[in-house]
């Protein structure tokens, strides 16, 4: 047990008392990999704008085939195996003097819970960016509107996920609250209890039915940002083609969209047309050409309409191509200023984060924050579902 008389002047007090209480789990941020391939980068101390380096396979060209000219070596491309950590949340607050009456555990309750909530909750904002970055995405129409998600939209979320990409095991699904009313409305969930699963999505019991090693639900959901593309193809594209040709409709230039948007080809999508737009190559004009992540799956003709689609994105992937790297910042040498300086680490949300002390006439601020960066290192690893409010057919 803690002493409840603890110094609030003492930053480890606040972080141990705080540890010793229960605070939420937040699944997209608690479940980011903190290892590649198995090799840990816990350990690796970095500094703001400083480049974590990050283990990882090369990429073989497999064209190395022997036709009697000598052997040639590969230079390994790991062009993309770091992750620079700048970014920085912080949070803080004020304790008066005539609030130092209170115990150190009401203290944490009333203050730096909330704070260190909220500082959780920003950081998970910032990892659901990654998740734009999949180059997989599928939803489901009714009349030009997204539909609400259901048990048949969880099935070709893993068979998409195994029939495009290498995915064998270990993929997980990160649904928001609204996902999971409509889905817990599905027969194969109301009768859950005949399955020996009381604890529908929330334990996560329900992911290996449908080959996913976990459910889990995030309240804050993902947003998706305005999508404003809107455009027909101004030409054909073949299938295995990543770029089509586009106009408005009556040859002028489309209203570009964004990459990482998604989009559905053709005049009646089924939940396989939809695609991820990529980064416009340099020189490229995304006004006069649509750049995919994937290629096409079918041919698309001339004047196909192209619309694009934003709803409330549910996420399927593997957790292990999203890493996070956090880490204290660095303390100011001021020890006999009246500021003192610890770091904590959050067990449940895996995120490492500092305190700082600082005692004045009007009583004591505290300030906390972290020292962080994140990258998707597997974009082949995950797909995407749009899911709207519109009931199906």
């Amino acid at each position: 047990m803690f002493n409840t008389n603890l110094d609030i002047l003492e930053p480890t007090a606040w972080i141990e008392t705080y540890i010793a209480n229960l605070y939420p789990n937040r699944p997209i941020l608690a479940r980011a990999a903190t290892t590649i391939r198995g090799q840990s980068i816990d350990s690796q101390v970095a500094q703001r704008n400083k480049e974590v380096r990050v283990p990882r396979p090369a990429k073989p060209n497999g064209s190395k085939q022997y036709t009697g000219n000598g052997y040639t070596y590969d230079d390994p491309d790991v062009s993309d195996a770091s992750l620079v950590m700048n970014n920085i949340w912080y949070d803080g607050f004020k304790v008066n003097k005539w609030d130092q009456k209170f115990s150190m555990v009401d203290l944490v309750n009333m203050y730096f819970q909330p704070y260190m909530e909220d500082l959780m909750n920003q950081i998970n904002a910032d990892m659901k960016d990654p998740i734009r970055q999949f180059e997989a995405a599928f939803g489901y129409l009714n009349g030009g509107n997204l539909t609400q998600i259901d048990d048949d939209d969880i099935r070709n979320a893993k068979r998409f996920l195994e029939k495009r990409k290498f995915l064998r095991s270990g993929a997980e699904g990160f649904i928001d609250a609204d996902a999971r009313y409509y889905l817990t409305g599905q027969p194969l969930f109301v009768n859950a209890n005949q399955r020996g699963s009381l604890d529908v999505q929330i334990s996560g019991e329900m992911g290996p039915a449908f080959g996913f090693r976990n459910f889990h639900v995030d309240p804050l959901g993902i947003v998706s940002p305005a999508v404003t593309f809107s455009g027909t193809a101004s030409g054909t594209a073949a299938e295995g083609d990543k770029i089509v040709p586009i106009d408005d409709g009556a040859g002028g230039a489309a209203t570009p969209g964004q990459p990482g948007d998604i989009v559905a080809i053709g005049s009646s999508p089924t939940q396989d047309d939809f695609y991820v737009i990529d980064e416009t190559p340099t020189g490229g004009d995304n006004t006069a050409n649509l750049y995919l992540k994937e290629p096409l799956r079918k041919a698309v003709a001339n004047n196909d309409p192209i619309v694009g689609k934003a709803g409330q994105t549910q996420a399927f992937y593997d957790p292990s191509a999203i890493v996070l790297v956090t880490a204290g910042v660095e303390p100011l040498d001021t020890p006999n200023n009246g500021i003192r300086t610890a770091t904590g680490f959050d067990p449940v949300n895996r995120v490492t984060f500092q305190v700082t002390v600082t005692q004045n006439d009007e009583g004591v601020k505290v300030l906390i924050e972290s020292l962080y960066g994140y990258k998707n290192f597997m974009p082949d690893r995950g797909i995407r579902y749009e899911m709207g409010t519109t009931a199906k057919v």
